[in-house]
């Protein structure tokens, strides 16, 4: 594993995603939660928030988002479809840190080959992880209201995710950034 130290992949591919993401629990709305008109504090008007999140139309009228948090699950689903996140595995004496970057939100998982840690995942899930090493792969499983397990395999030149959750696999390639 050492080999791939320190060195930044970007994603190139993605497949089957989405459907990961609705299996490990990211709610997907359409309205955003538009049930009882509370004002929270957020208000889109001529539908410019939501024709962005999932193209409702108001035809002028003000609405007011009764539940922001719904918002999040329908924004996180849609932004992780179209953004291409930069991956780096770095370790310092026994602590791997890896971290993801992109222009919607970064994370970092710091951990001990072995030991369960806790995390916050990039779409605000709450997981217990444990990552081990097989040869060239990195193998972490996550433990939380729906479980899954990632398995990242290094090579020369990309970085082969397959991310699996109640069934669902999806594949994402990294290339490597020269």
């Amino acid at each position: 594993m050492e080999a791939f130290l320190g060195k930044k992949y970007k994603l190139a591919a993605s497949e089957n995603f989405d459907e990961y993401m609705k299996a490990v629990g990211i709610p997907y709305y359409g309205i955003c939660a538009f049930s009882n008109f509370v004002r929270v504090g957020v208000t889109i008007s001529r539908g410019n928030v939501c024709a962005a999140l999932g193209g409702l139309k108001t035809n002028g009228i003000s609405l007011r988002v009764v539940d922001y948090s719904s918002c999040v699950g329908l924004m996180t689903r849609k932004m992780g479809n179209t953004v291409s996140p930069v991956i780096e595995l770095t370790e310092n004496g026994g602590e791997y840190t890896l971290k993801t970057t992109s222009t919607f939100k970064n994370s970092v998982l710091t951990f001990k080959i072995g030991e369960e840690c806790e995390e916050e995942t990039a779409d605000g899930r709450k997981v217990k992880s444990t990552c081990t090493i097989d040869g060239n792969k990195l193998i972490q499983v996550q433990k939380g209201d729906k479980d899954s397990t990632i398995i990242r395999e290094f090579t020369p030149e990309q970085v082969t995710t397959t991310l699996t959750a109640d069934g669902v696999v999806s594949t994402r390639i990294y290339k490597l950034e020269k």
